[in-house]
């Protein structure tokens, strides 16, 4: 992805993946688009963690009562990479269908802890969207304050 977006001509041959040469343009405004990671897996899983270390975020099952462990492992990982002070999201998920927006201490609690993007969701995952009139409501809510 990196490659790509450099708008620079670009190539890649790897054991899953083949890019012939090509040049993808326009190139991202700001010189790059960021790219968060999904880690849907058990901490113990150190490939989404190291993958994500390398780029600009992560986001997926991270429950907040990790959110200071992940950042320990990433900081490691971004360390040993020559990135430790490059800027790093951490998105976080809400979802509870009796409280669809977090209070100001839920935003305030996840921030003292790291996290930098919360990510409401209107429904499972998996699943649909029940009612597209909760979703409005959400949406009209605005962010907490």
């Amino acid at each position: 992805m990196n490659g790509l977006l450099s708008g620079e001509p670009f190539s890649y041959a790897g054991t899953h993946y083949t890019v012939r040469e090509t040049t993808f343009l326009p190139r991202p405004v700001n010189g790059t688009i960021p790219v968060w990671v999904a880690a849907n897996r058990p901490l113990e899983t150190v490939g989404p963690l190291r993958r994500a270390a390398r780029q600009d975020g992560i986001l997926g099952g991270i429950r907040r009562a990790d959110v200071g462990e992940v950042r320990a492992r990433i900081a490691g990982y971004r360390g040993a990479a020559g990135l430790a002070d490059a800027p790093f999201d951490v998105v976080v998920s809400v979802f509870d269908p009796d409280q669809p927006v977090p209070t100001p201490a839920d935003v305030e609690d996840c921030e003292a802890a790291g996290v930098t993007w919360l990510r409401y969701e209107v429904g499972p995952l998996f699943g649909t969207v029940d009612s597209i009139e909760r979703a409005r409501r959400l949406i009209s809510r605005g962010p907490p304050r």
